[in-house]
């Protein structure tokens, strides 16, 4: 019965509130990178679904709200394995490796977190984006006369300038590479998996004691190594912790901040402001002509 509610259940309801309500999170996901989004006045529509549900999701960029459910996920895979194989530690540890090394490949590859230090470049690329994708309907509606090439040629067009901005922003973001959740997840599992990898040489014969009785220099040599992955990787996670907490109250600036919001700020300058706080999914293809 336990099984079934709690390690069934709960990721059940989790995916079931997060999918049924994917355009709430998104929007809520947006306003809370612009730094509002706390009272019902700046964000009618989802208030109440941030008060209620917001720490199912609010570590999140919004096209990855449902990554909980990939951590949840790999934790119950994990437990399992430790229930399952507990008798057989080779063969624990080799599957905990498989883990780890998928759950890593996967966050590098989707880079889900939402950082503090994160927040204006997600705000200032769906600024962007959105004013790319209104300038491509306009001239959609301008060259609709002229032909299938025509259009064709402009959608490529600002695919190729949406494609560049994100390009300048991943290069104005290098500085705080260390500086962020995504960051930090990947060095965790990468930690992870190296003192599983480690665990699993200790089984070798060539860690077992020397003749005489003595410490194998190779065992030894190994423990410390298992020993410093530890500890760097706990020192990395705290001094993350504590840099984030001093920029989350503004004790820090950063030239990064300031040239993405140049680059904002030029952008505006070619057309009409974008509504930070309209979700895109809502807007119709007729106001986007307007």
């Amino acid at each position: 019965i336990f099984f079934c509610a709690y390690t069934l259940g709960y990721p059940g309801i989790v995916a079931f509130i997060l999918f049924r309500n994917e355009e709430r999170v998104k929007e809520d996901q947006l306003l809370r990178a612009n730094n509002t989004g706390d009272d019902r006045g700046s964000n009618p529509n989802c208030y109440d679904f941030r008060k209620r549900f917001s720490r199912l999701y609010f570590h999140f960029k919004p096209h990855h709200y449902y990554w909980i459910l990939i951590i949840l996920g790999r934790k119950f895979l994990v437990a399992t394995c430790g229930l399952v194989f507990r008798k057989s530690p080779v063969f624990l540890m080799s599957v905990l490796l498989v883990i780890l090394f998928v759950s890593y490949a996967l966050q590098m590859r989707c880079q889900p977190y939402m950082s503090v230090s994160e927040m204006d470049a997600v705000a200032d690329a769906y600024a962007i984006e959105m004013k790319m994708m209104q300038d491509f309907e306009e001239e959609k509606f301008r060259k609709e006369n002229k032909g299938r090439r025509l259009r064709m040629g402009s959608g490529n067009e600002v695919k190729q300038i949406i494609s560049a901005k994100r390009k300048e922003k991943r290069q104005q973001s290098a500085l705080l590479y260390f500086w962020n959740y995504n960051t930090m997840e990947a060095t965790l599992l990468f930690s992870a998996s190296m003192t599983v990898l480690c665990g699993l040489m200790f089984q070798s014969d060539q860690m077992k004691p020397n003749p005489d009785g003595s410490v194998n220099s190779w065992s030894e040599g190994l423990f410390w190594l298992t020993m410093t992955i530890i500890l760097v990787s706990t020192i990395y996670f705290f001094v993350i912790f504590i840099s984030d907490i001093a920029t989350a109250f503004g004790y820090t600036t950063s030239c990064q901040k300031k040239k993405l919001q140049k680059a904002l700020e030029i952008e505006m300058e070619k057309g009409d402001s974008v509504d930070m706080d309209q979700n895109p999914l809502h807007i119709s293809k007729e106001e986007r002509q307007e």
